[in-house]
């Protein structure tokens, strides 16, 4: 009996692990079930920003160095030691002050040396004056022969060139002694000063820098360089406005001179400089400083703004109202299930906008489509023009009145921005990957609304 028990439990042992078994597949199937179903039953959301309005700026933005409108490297033609340096690193200066003084003592000395040969010389001409003078009277008296004559003329035409050689000598030995005085040559400010009081200077070669002046500091200009591709977009006039890393809560003003065309070509990268004007009143600005600029293509003033992202949100038909929801049958590209084209107004329209990809793309001057949210939470549609775009904001105008009641696009509307699906974290679209798969099999094309 015993043996026949333990044959009995050897057999039932392996029936109760599958039994076993069988529940826990059984736990694990209604759990993997009723997950699904909770995602079914899982609704997507809508993320909407509030329509704004104000103005709306399309640039092109670059960078360049400040620099003073103009800076001078002065320096000294004469050579001799530094006695005196009157000026410091951003002193004020105007045309004509001194800087520097060399000693003139060497200079002084040849300019004696020059006086001391012009009176030499007026000496030696006077004397040939009178002896032409006196040559003429004994000529008259048939004294002298035409030949002597001549010869008093040539001694008294050499005399007066010697004398105006020496004149000039003087001269120039009069302005290296000016020279000796280092002078601003234009109204300004100190920017260099690479010299000090016992320094010997040699300007036998090239002349030696002593210091760099540049002009007011109240007027500078941005060199900028800008990329091939958008160049042709930059005209003389054009404003600009800038900022600098070291003033983050200021922006300035500047003013295209001048769009040079020279290119530069750096790794196979070909800009071109593009210098701008920019007021500097309150002398918060330095040259050196980089500037971040902001080429000013267009302006749109008192426009309703909405973030880009709004124009390329796709509703599914579930959350949108009646009106909007596409027909049975009918793909997003605006045909049906047979293959034939939806004909009709309502569903031309509807392929136009926001059902097969907005005209333009969202693109200034193209239309597109804007999803709006209603009282009961339903999304509605309405076309737009987009009148200009940067990076992140957009400026509309509506096609049509937004509403039943007759109003148009107001501020403060609600847009819809994203659409938040399950298990989604929702992008700018606001559709999953397989939303995107879907949309790509069925040929959706452009921005501005879509369904799925």
């Amino acid at each position: 009996m015993s043996f026949i028990e333990s044959n009995m439990n050897t057999i039932s042992r392996p029936r109760r692990y599958g039994a076993w078994i069988l529940v826990a597949l059984a736990v694990a199937g209604g759990v993997y079930y009723w997950s699904q179903q909770a995602k079914k039953t899982e609704a997507a959301t809508l993320d909407t920003t509030a329509l704004t309005r104000g103005d709306l700026v399309e640039s092109i933005s670059s960078t360049g160095a400040l620099s003073a409108l103009e800076e001078v490297t002065v320096g000294s033609q004469v050579s001799g030691i530094v006695t005196n340096v009157l000026v410091d690193f951003n002193a004020q200066v105007k045309k004509g002050d001194l800087l520097a003084v060399i000693d003139p003592q060497t200079l002084q000395a040849q300019v004696g040396v020059s006086r001391a040969t012009v009176a030499q010389r007026q000496v030696t001409y006077d004397e040939a004056v009178r002896q032409l003078d006196e040559g003429k009277r004994l000529y008259e008296q048939k004294y002298l022969s035409d030949r002597d004559l001549r010869a008093l003329e040539v001694a008294a035409r050499n005399a007066k060139a010697q004398l105006e050689s020496s004149l000039v000598d003087l001269n120039r030995q009069n302005v290296q002694l000016q020279y000796a005085n280092i002078r601003s040559p234009i109204d300004g400010v100190v920017m260099t000063r690479s010299v000090d009081p016992g320094n010997t200077v040699q300007a036998s070669m090239q002349a030696p820098t002593l210091f760099v002046v540049a002009s007011d500091l109240t007027k500078m200009k941005i060199l900028a360089s800008v990329d091939e591709t958008q160049i042709a977009q930059i005209k003389e006039g054009m404003q600009a406005r800038f900022t600098v890393s070291g003033i983050t809560d200021k922006t300035f003003n500047a003013k295209v001179r001048q769009v040079r065309l020279k290119s530069t070509t750096t790794n196979n990268v070909v800009t071109y400089t593009v210098v701008l004007d920019a007021e500097n009143p309150e002398n918060l600005l330095f040259p050196g400083m980089t500037a971040t600029i902001d080429f000013i293509l267009s302006k749109i003033e008192n426009a309703l703004l909405v973030p880009s992202a709004a124009l390329r949100v796709r509703v599914p038909d579930e959350l949108r109202i009646a009106a909007d929801q596409r027909p049975v049958g009918q793909s997003p590209s605006g045909k049906g299930t047979s293959g034939q084209r939806a004909t009709g107004g309502a569903a031309a329209n509807r392929t136009r906008f926001g059902q097969g990809g907005a005209e333009g793309g969202g693109k200034p001057g193209g239309r597109s489509v804007l999803w709006l949210v209603n009282a009961e939470g339903k999304a509605y549609r309405v076309p737009v023009r987009v009148l200009g775009s940067d990076l992140t904001t957009s400026a509309v105008a509506p096609l049509r009145p937004a509403n039943s009641s007759g109003e148009a696009l107001k501020e403060g509307d609600p847009v819809i921005t994203r659409v938040i699906t399950p298990n989604s974290s929702g992008s700018a679209g606001g559709s999953n990957s397989s939303q995107n798969r879907n949309m790509m099999m069925q040929g959706v094309g452009g921005f501005g609304g879509g369904s799925r």
